[in-house]
């Protein structure tokens, strides 16, 4: 299923590739009958119509549907690329354990918070993870690193559109570190941005069983404060013109958006 879907097929059409009806795929698919008996030829035609080797479909694999928080932001996405995206997803969790393997991981300093401890403020939890992580006043230099440093693993992944920037995955169940994927297509101030807000994502809503309505403006609001606090912009954020945005896009390493909407929130100047 997850070598099919990865490559936005539905059962209809790789069996139209293979050469067998559509019930024998999902026969196969969910191990039903004596199709067993027989499996080793299928699914050489899944490896050579989907373009994996046959090992991979031997490989043990612990399969993770997406965090609630990534399905809301994917209401107009189309259900075969939702699927695409889950599937690379599972295929990037396989990798990333085999390869751990062969490494020593850092200490995963990235753990849940219960945001009603911070008075129910993003921004709280994100300057607390600045003080934990050491980080110094003003424009963090290297996120990723940083993120990287607390055991956070990121790495890019083709999601098949431009609608989504990234994911975040983390199961606190098993042996897989914390893994952001961020789209290779996306400039580097919104992968910058993207990084802190799925770093939200991961703190405040993937262990929750239904994440608040409002999980996606939550994790805005700890990305600005991570990237840009508050008490070390503010001053920055007066008389802004087109030069003086593009000025402090190469200090604070975000878009002129991101600054433009940080000095509206932080009422430097007027909204609408």
């Amino acid at each position: 299923i997850v070598a099919r879907e990865s490559r936005g097929l539905t059962q209809t059409a790789l069996a139209q590739r293979i050469g067998v009806g559509q019930g024998t795929i999902s026969k196969a698919e969910h191990a039903q009958d004596a199709l067993v008996d027989v499996a080793d030829s299928l699914v050489g035609g899944y490896s050579t119509h989907l373009n994996y080797p046959l090992a991979f479909f031997a490989e043990p694999l612990r399969y993770h549907d997406l965090p609630v928080t990534f399905h809301r932001k994917l209401k107009t996405t189309p259900v075969s690329t939702v699927r695409a995206i889950r599937a690379n997803a599972n295929i990037s969790r396989l990798h990333l354990r085999k390869l751990l393997v062969a490494v020593e991981t850092l200490p995963v300093l990235v753990e849940p918070i219960d945001l009603s401890d911070h008075g129910g403020q993003p921004e709280a939890v994100a300057k607390e993870f600045r003080i934990r992580w050491h980080v110094p006043p003003g424009p963090i230099h290297n996120l990723t690193a940083l993120l990287e440093g607390a055991g956070v693993v990121i790495t890019r992944c083709d999601f098949g559109t431009r609608q989504v920037d990234g994911l975040g995955l983390y199961d606190r169940s098993d042996e897989t570190p914390p893994l952001i994927l961020l789209n290779p297509n996306i400039p580097c101030d919104r992968a910058r941005y993207t990084l802190a807000h799925e770093l939200a994502h991961l703190v405040l809503h993937n262990h929750l069983p239904l994440p608040p309505t409002e999980c996606e403006a939550q994790a805005d609001r700890f990305a600005a404060e991570l990237l840009m606090p508050a008490k070390d912009i503010l001053g920055f954020l007066g008389a802004l013109t087109l030069e003086r945005l593009a000025t402090l896009k190469q200090t604070w390493k975000v878009s002129m958006a991101a600054l433009l909407k940080r000095a509206q929130d932080l009422g430097t100047i007027a909204k609408g």
